[in-house]
């Protein structure tokens, strides 16, 4: 089913970006204009793509505006606001701004829920990002019809074109091998009042995580380990991730290794960015105990889960599990990354990870050291 829908959107998206935008083509032919001097036209086509990728990153700000705007209409509060690597941040009364990326996304509002949601707030929610950016682009099609001067005509209708395009891939649903859209969310939700509780509890998690809290100071009431017959919905099934981030926290690892075996061995339906998370924590477990010590280079070899972590090499469970591996399977000086740890902690918004992990290291450090003195 999922594969289908992903299909299906790809389809009708490509359908309406090719008939908004013959009309596109059709000037930019007019603008550039071939038959112009080559430097006139090189300074043209120059010029399209600069307003190009500055049409994407002004509705890039502008979908996550929507889901501030719409988000905070709804009955929601504001947490963090973040495009590409520059995040804002609630913490302590005061908005902070952070370096901070996630694989697979360009921007991300995170806001605290209300006491309760029902079905209007929750995609409001979940989809004000996608009317900020088809109101914008009607906005810029008048625009682009109004104006004379050839270089706005050309930006505006870009800036048209951009919103389309990412109204379409966010709203018509899609899973991709990162992340669900905006749309899959909200279709995943609207007729699932278990599925809106799930996505606010995780919303719930996310707000004390950007206050620096550890997973388990947060109220237990929001973790929760879903029935099998909803592992396949994503935003119910997230919650068994949350919970095994609690379980490494409260350092029950039997627990926790039970709920990644369950998710990863019984294909749950989470976005992808957290299976290697998962196996990373699988990493350390098996080191911390001394067994199943071929899977850490099993992982750590394995190019699919590579892809995904190195983008994440600045995150603290990341380090922890590196640190294990180098430390107690390659017997490898590990300063660097210590240095990196240091380095990271000085700009990673969510202190509270870094003492979670930071603890889960000298955990390892003592059990193993204790256990080679007895040896």
């Amino acid at each position: 089913m999922k594969k289908l829908t992903n299909v299906i959107t790809v389809i009708v998206t490509a359908v309406i970006v090719y008939l908004t935008g013959t009309r596109g083509m059709d000037y930019l032919d007019v603008f550039v204009d071939s038959s112009a001097p080559f430097e006139i036209w090189l300074l043209r086509l120059i010029l399209v793509l600069v307003f190009f990728y500055a049409a994407l990153f002004i509705q890039l700000i502008l979908h996550e505006g929507g889901h501030l705007v719409f988000g905070l209409a709804a009955g929601y509060k504001f947490v963090s606001f973040r495009i590409m690597n520059f995040a804002w941040i609630r913490q302590g009364g005061k908005i902070v701004m952070k370096r901070y990326s996630v694989a697979g996304t360009g921007g991300q509002c995170l806001m605290a829920p209300p006491e309760e949601t029902s079905a209007l707030p929750f995609v409001i929610y979940n989809m004000g990002g996608v009317l900020m950016n088809f109101i914008t682009a009607a906005i810029s099609w008048l625009l682009y019809s109004a104006v004379s001067v050839p270089a706005l005509k050309m930006f505006f209708l870009l800036l048209c074109a951009s919103g389309v395009l990412l109204g379409l891939t966010n709203g018509l649903p899609l899973s991709t091998a990162t992340v669900n859209n905006d749309g899959w969310n909200a279709l995943s939700g609207l007729f699932n009042a278990s599925a809106r509780r799930a996505f606010d509890d995780v919303l719930a998690i996310n707000a004390g995580i950007s206050e620096n809290m550890r997973v388990k100071d947060i109220d237990e009431k929001y973790f929760r380990m879903p029935e099998d017959s909803e592992k396949n919905n994503s935003l119910i099934s997230i919650e068994a991730v949350m919970l095994e981030n609690r379980y490494m926290d409260e350092h029950r690892f039997e627990e926790a290794e039970e709920v990644i075996r369950r998710i990863l061995e019984e294909g749950w339906d989470i976005p992808k960015i957290y299976a290697p998370l998962l196996k990373a924590d699988k990493v350390y477990i098996d080191i911390l105990h001394q067994k199943n010590l071929n899977e850490p280079a099993e992982f750590f070899n394995d190019k699919s889960a590579q892809k995904i972590l190195k983008t994440m090499a600045g995150v603290p469970a990341v380090l922890r599990t590196r640190y294990a591996y180098e430390k107690y399977i390659l017997h490898q000086d590990v300063s660097q990354i210590k240095r990196t740890w240091d380095r990271s902690r000085g700009s990673y918004p969510y202190l509270g990870e870094f003492e979670t992990e930071g603890e889960l290291i000298r955990l390892l450090d003592e059990t193993l050291e204790k256990n080679q003195e007895t040896e």
